[in-house]
């Protein structure tokens, strides 16, 4: 089997019969258009970060043992066979299949919100991606960091959760939530969809069935990941990144310009909050 290929994937691809490319080597994954790194956890029910390969300045050595880490402090636990690090062509805007959201090709580093909020982006950057995003050999590769947020040795992990809103109690049937960007974009469709009102919730499946305030008699189902209730924080992302994509006509440049707020929406939120942000346990 090829080690750097999605079996989950793989299978999506065939059903939906869409075109599903793995990459052998990261060396060649430099070389592909369109080729990205993905690293995947629990045999693909969660993707930790998606970035183009072209930007990875570490070797596979430091990439393997990066991904490891992730690994072991999101999944302690987990076998080893049910993790892997991915070479696959994905156009950029292009989701990729996952378990708790998927992922996005971007023309930059994507990273779960868990992984988001728990403020491992500064230094994964530090470890994959080069200064002008330009490739560099496995020779050139840069040393894993040892300090990563969530290892034992670092204190800071719960000063910067310190820093952020505390979670919110479980979300109710009856209540009035908003759609939000919490796992995948782009964020200008989350934005479209109408208020909704909670009906039915299945804590164990981690998603519930609604109706939006303008359409009273129609049900419909989506996961709790992707709802937020409408906080100081929210209003001031929505108007954020409103008034940055109106300058600009730029999501991305939206999105960098609204980050910090949509960590604090996130912090805010039941089960990606810090309170039960790792396992859903707001719902339990």
């Amino acid at each position: 089997m090829d080690d750097h290929k999605s079996p989950m994937r793989e299978l999506v691809s065939e059903a939906q019969q869409t075109a599903y490319r793995s990459i052998g080597s990261l060396a060649e994954a430099r070389r592909t258009p369109d080729a990205m790194v993905i690293f995947e956890g629990d045999d693909g029910g969660q993707i930790y970060l998606a970035c183009p390969a072209r930007h990875v300045a570490a070797g596979e050595g430091e990439l393997t043992a990066l991904f490891v880490r992730i690994d072991e402090d999101q999944w302690p636990g987990n076998g080893t066979n049910s993790r892997r690090v991915c070479y696959e062509v994905v156009p950029a805007g292009q989701g990729i299949p996952g378990g708790m959201g998927g992922a996005v090709a971007s023309s930059g580093l994507w990273l779960h919100p868990h992984l988001e909020h728990a403020g491992w982006r500064q230094q994964i950057e530090s470890v994959l991606m080069t200064q002008g995003g330009a490739a560099h050999d496995g020779a050139d590769a840069r040393p894993v960091q040892t300090d990563l947020p969530g290892t034992p040795a670092d204190p800071a992990r719960t000063d910067d959760d310190a820093l952020l809103p505390a979670p919110g109690p479980p979300f109710r049937v009856g209540e009035t939530i908003a759609f939000f960007p919490a796992e995948v974009g782009p964020t200008s469709l989350w934005l479209a969809w109408d208020d909704a009102v909670i009906e039915e919730i299945s804590a164990e499946a981690q998603s519930f069935r609604f109706h939006f305030v303008s359409e009273p008699g129609v049900r419909r189902g989506q996961g709790l990941e992707n709802v937020v209730r409408k906080t100081a924080n929210y209003d001031a992302w929505t108007a954020t990144w409103k008034r940055e994509f109106e300058r600009t006509g730029s999501e991305e440049a939206a999105d960098a310009a609204a980050h910090e707020l949509w960590l604090r929406v996130l912090a805010e939120h039941p089960m990606h909050g810090s309170a039960g942000m790792s396992r859903h346990r707001a719902l339990g």
